[in-house]
């Protein structure tokens, strides 16, 4: 079977190749190869419960196992039986530490998603100024993950829009900013956060087919923008 997934949007694109193909192809079925020079910015595209949360947090153990520093927050969730998020926590990566990030269940002192209507998610606020201060410290990191933005940040401007925005900006200046930052949304919002962090975001679509080979594939990515990073590419 063709193991290769090329993922084409208005950006450019990235691909998933055969690590025989591949120069320096070694332990893992797969790397990661960019169409150019310069990326650093991966939109992790996934449909609720295709794995997002899991190949992130693999890939920060991968990348650390590497000697790469990665940080940043994931968003594990707490499902019922038919797979159905009830409530959703933020992680920090470089503490381990929990914060309750939104809930079905109980009210929070947030923003609501959807606005109106049953099944709403509430959100809290404290949880999102305590992430985005984690994301903060972890800006410079060589694997910086942001999992996820969704519509609180594309249709309210709130949650972790301000440390999107930021470094949306710090792209184009002289900041701080990571080595590879994967951010993951759902597919129906990719191509607007791509939009939001520059030219430079590739969207790559996480299926089965790829799911367990890409944890490796980005910590590799990472130490390559590491490299180019040093050297001042």
């Amino acid at each position: 079977m063709d193991r290769r997934i090329l993922i084409a949007r208005a950006y450019d694109s990235v691909k998933i190749e055969p690590a025989a193909a591949l120069p320096g192809g070694g332990d893992a079925a797969t790397v990661l190869a960019m169409d150019s020079a310069e990326s650093g910015i991966i939109v992790l595209a996934g449909e609720r419960g295709s794995g997002k949360t899991w190949a992130c947090r693999e890939a920060a153990r991968l990348a650390a196992a590497r000697g790469l520093s990665a940080g940043g927050i994931l968003c594990p969730s707490r499902r019922d039986a038919s797979g159905r998020p009830l409530e959703v926590e933020a992680e920090s990566l470089g503490s381990g530490e929990r914060r309750l990030l939104a809930s079905r269940e109980r009210a929070l002192d947030g923003p609501r998603w959807p606005p109106e209507g049953p099944g709403a998610f509430a959100f809290s606020d404290g949880a999102f100024a305590w992430a985005l201060g984690e994301l903060e410290a972890a800006r410079s990191a060589e694997l910086l993950i942001l999992d996820e933005a969704g519509p609180v940040e594309l249709r309210l401007g709130r949650g972790f829009r301000p440390f999107l925005d930021g470094l949306a900006a710090s792209i184009k200046g002289s900041a701080p900013r990571p080595g590879l930052l994967v951010a993951t949304a759902r597919p129906s919002l990719a191509s607007e956060l791509a939009a939001l962090l520059g030219p430079r975001a590739r969207i790559l679509e996480l299926d089965a087919a790829s799911r367990d080979e890409l944890p490796l594939a980005l910590a590799r990515e990472a130490g390559r923008a590491k490299g180019e990073k040093r050297d001042g590419h």
